[in-house]
């Protein structure tokens, strides 16, 4: 799994090299230590808004964009085809959806939120998926309001 992911985020980071403000990063749950996961990989890219379009048409070439995802001005998901389930997220740096690093910094700093965290999950586990996001994206709105 790690070797698959490594592939990957060698590639964006070969990929954008022409774009010197883009930055790759691995988030979500293989991203922090002790996080519990259900075998996915989340990457995010990140650029500076007047490069989000060029670093779009880049991305374009390489992967499908995941129509499943948000799509707009500042923030495109993608998917990668790969024996695992990768999902790719841009934004813009400094936009409302450059929050990844705050949660994760969150998590990382806070053994409490981290066990909340892991036990949502869990708690989650095997059932509605529309339900497990609702719930994800509430307790995450939380962590980052109480973030400066």
């Amino acid at each position: 799994m790690r070797d698959a992911c490594d592939e990957v985020l060698r590639t964006l980071e070969k990929a954008l090299q022409q774009l010197p403000d883009a930055r790759v990063l691995e988030v979500g749950s293989t991203a922090i230590k002790g996080a519990v996961g259900k075998g996915d990989i989340d990457i995010l890219v990140m650029t500076g808004e007047s490069s989000f379009k060029k670093m779009l048409a880049i991305l374009d070439a390489l992967f499908p964009r995941n129509p499943r995802q948000l799509s707009n001005a500042i923030y495109q998901g993608y998917t990668v085809p790969s024996v695992l389930d990768i999902a790719l997220q841009c934004t813009v740096r400094g936009s409302t959806h450059d929050r990844f690093e705050d949660f994760i910094n969150a998590l990382q700093n806070s053994k409490p939120l981290l066990d909340a965290y892991n036990k949502l999950k869990a708690g989650w586990h095997g059932k509605n998926m529309h339900g497990y996001r609702a719930a994800k994206a509430k307790f995450i709105a939380d962590v980052l309001k109480n973030r400066p």
